[in-house]
């Protein structure tokens, strides 16, 4: 108890100017700034990504027993309404070909959302997880820090040489070193994770690719045959 009363008064006198505290070194500041950025911009994407990939992932019930993305319900519901219709009939036969076009969507969307969770969410989620050790390293670090200077106060203000004090002062000083070494490994841990971040990156951007890819072949596909068959229908009954 004594010892955090100690260093509360240490934190208190340093907030009003009383006391100096102890400085990382600029280097350590440096490359705090860079991580602290780094970790700004990856919750910023991971909020992003996750509210992209829920979005995307959204189901609505289509009876009590299915949850389908909204997509696959007008596909279906597209198909099933055309399929009611007489065998000849030009709009019947659209709406059918149309839903099941539309049913390929959502399947091309499924397999798009469970590659951006398996490989591109998750590694977001791993780098997170790094930011958050590092500053639970980093809150541990300026305890040490404050215990040290505290120490070290302590010997500054005794006017006689005490034994008892300096060893504190230097085992202080060890477990503050300790410390900021921990967390300068952390950090440098983020920062060597960049290949990592890239290659999930990078896979993201395929997917991606591969999704709209096939979406298109899909519209392509159909469009090949029922724009200018129905267009062709639409003129004959015109004229």
């Amino acid at each position: 108890m004594t010892k955090k009363i100690d260093r509360l008064r240490q934190w208190t006198s340093e907030k009003l100017g009383n006391e100096q505290k102890t400085q990382e070194s600029e280097d350590f500041r440096e490359l705090e700034y860079e991580i602290n950025m780094r970790y700004e911009g990856t919750e910023r994407l991971h909020q992003s990504m996750a509210l992209y990939v829920r979005n995307l992932s959204k189901r609505r019930e289509l009876d009590e027993l299915e949850k389908t993305s909204p997509i696959d319900i007008l596909g279906q519901a597209m198909a099933i309404y055309g399929d009611e219709f007489v065998a000849d009939s030009t709009y019947g036969q659209a709406l059918y070909r149309l839903g099941v076009a539309n049913q390929k969507l959502a399947r091309h969307q499924e397999i798009f959302v469970e590659r951006i969770n398996k490989n591109f969410l998750e590694g977001i989620e791993k780098s997170v997880a790094q930011f958050k050790d590092c500053q639970a390293a980093r809150k541990k670090l300026e305890y040490r820090r404050l215990a040290y200077d505290t120490a070290l106060s302590k010997v500054q203000k005794t006017k006689r040489e005490d034994a008892r004090l300096e060893e504190e002062v230097r085992a202080q000083r060890i477990k503050y070193e300790e410390a900021g070494e921990d967390v300068v490994r952390k950090m440098n841990s983020i920062r060597d994770a960049e290949s990592d971040n890239l290659g999930d990156l990078v896979d993201f951007f395929e997917a991606e690719c591969e999704y709209y890819e096939r979406c298109n072949e899909v519209l392509v596909n159909l469009r090949k045959n029922w724009v200018s068959e129905y267009v062709e229908t639409l003129h004959c009954v015109s004229n």
